[in-house]
């Protein structure tokens, strides 16, 4: 009997082809399931953008990642009158106002990113953006003639531009991070660079390249800017680098009464006006807070330091009271003074503090009171027993350091205080 191969051989036949075809299908499916993970606009460099009224401007993007199966992104307006875009990214400003253009992905991963459009009738850029400063150190700590924070300040040109406000953005805010003012804070060890961008997102921009270290030696330690009279004098390798010059010690036997003034010639150029901050090395045996006022006298009402607090009510419990047969709840409160802002130099018992007092516009109100060409302040150090020392006394104004000369004769004891002198 001859035996037939046929039925197999097509059943074999027919489960390669489906296995086969299970495979191809599972391959694409794989490769259908390779979904957008982010889309980022590149142009303009900032979440918003000015356009005059009939301007167009075409946005560039990015989408990751690139190998995605598809990378095709939808956009839309959310007000056609002010502003419409094309299937291309093309925007077409129509009449001042705002409106928002979101970019999404088609492949329906829900991906997507938005630029704030804002139309106006007359747009005069921004050309130019400058830094002050182009590269700083930091310090962690902020006990050394390194500062913990930087204060950028950029500038714009023209002076007449429509939008003269800037937008700023670190490029690892692990290692710095930075402010909508421009604040600089150091958070970890590393390099990053802090970048101001012109808000009205036309590609002007400035670039500061942050250093930021643990503790830097003395050796390695930079000079503090030079005076507009007075040479920085160098600081010893065998001293932490904020011990320069004179040290200032004063010793109070009121500590609460107790001040020094201190009458300073200004440096040459510098107006009152201009100044935006003191800085000053500071030790103490006891914890302390800095305060400055304004004159010959420490008067409240003419302090450039500020504090602000809130009142904090914490419920502690609950519990209830019987009374004439009723119960009635009884709640248990806690309150307490919560400080939510202060410009008061802080130093802890036994610490080499660079102590920094930011000028505000109140504060400089109050210094510029006075027509005198020279600076009189009066530094009241708060609880200060028995006695503190400071050095480095410094101005800042308009971006620059300024050292002053510490000596007797621009330095006065009042109240019961007692000053000398140690170099």
């Amino acid at each position: 009997m001859r035996r037939s191969y046929k039925k197999p051989l097509a059943l074999f036949l027919v489960m390669t082809i489906a296995v086969a075809g299970v495979t191809d299908y599972q391959r694409v499916d794989a490769k259908a399931k390779k979904k957008v993970k982010e889309i980022t606009v590149q142009k303009p460099e900032i979440s918003s953008l000015y356009l005059k009224k009939g301007e167009k401007f075409r946005i560039k993007y990015k989408v990751k990642p690139a190998n995605a199966s598809n990378t095709k992104i939808a956009f839309a307006t959310s007000n056609k009158k002010v502003a419409t875009v094309s299937a291309k990214g093309v925007i077409q400003a129509k009449k001042p106002g705002a409106a928002r253009i979101t970019l999404k992905a088609k492949d329906g991963s829900r991906k997507k990113a938005s630029l704030q459009i804002k139309v106006v009738k007359k747009l005069k850029p921004v050309k130019k953006i400058t830094l002050k400063r182009k590269k700083a150190t930091l310090n962690l700590t902020g006990c050394t003639v390194y500062e913990q924070t930087l204060s950028l300040k950029a500038s714009v040109a023209p002076k007449n531009a429509t939008v003269k406000k800037v937008v700023y953005r670190s490029s690892d805010s692990k290692v710095a991070s930075v402010s909508k003012k421009g604040v600089v804070t150091a958070k970890k060890a590393g390099k990053a660079s802090i970048t101001a961008y012109a808000a009205d997102g036309r590609g002007a921009k400035a670039v500061c390249q942050i250093v930021v270290e643990n503790t830097p030696s003395a050796t390695t330690a930079p000079q503090p800017p030079i005076a507009s009279y007075v040479p920085a004098p160098v600081p010893s390798q065998e001293e932490p680098a904020v011990r320069i010059g004179t040290k200032v010690v004063v010793t109070t036997e009121d500590n609460f009464r107790s001040y020094v003034t201190l009458s300073i010639p200004l440096p040459s150029g510098v107006k009152k006006s201009d100044i935006t901050g003191f800085r000053m090395g500071v030790d103490s045996a006891a914890d302390l807070s800095l305060r400055l006022y304004a004159g010959n006298q420490k008067q409240t009402e003419k302090e450039l330091t500020s504090r602000s607090t809130v009142i904090q009510d914490e419920v502690t419990g609950t519990s209830s009271v019987n009374v004439d047969g009723k119960v009635i709840p009884k709640t248990s409160h806690r309150l307490s003074i919560q400080e939510t802002g202060s410009s008061w130099g802080r130093v802890k018992a036994g610490q080499l503090r660079l102590v920094k007092i930011p000028v505000d516009e109140r504060a400089k109100n109050l210094l510029t009171d006075s027509a005198e060409e020279s600076l009189t302040v009066c530094l009241y150090a708060h609880n200060c027993s028995p006695q503190y020392g400071f050095y480095t006394f410094q101005i800042e104004a308009g971006g620059q350091l300024h050292m002053i000369q510490l000596g007797a004769d621009n330095i006065k004891a009042q109240a019961g205080a007692r000053v000398t002198f140690e170099n």
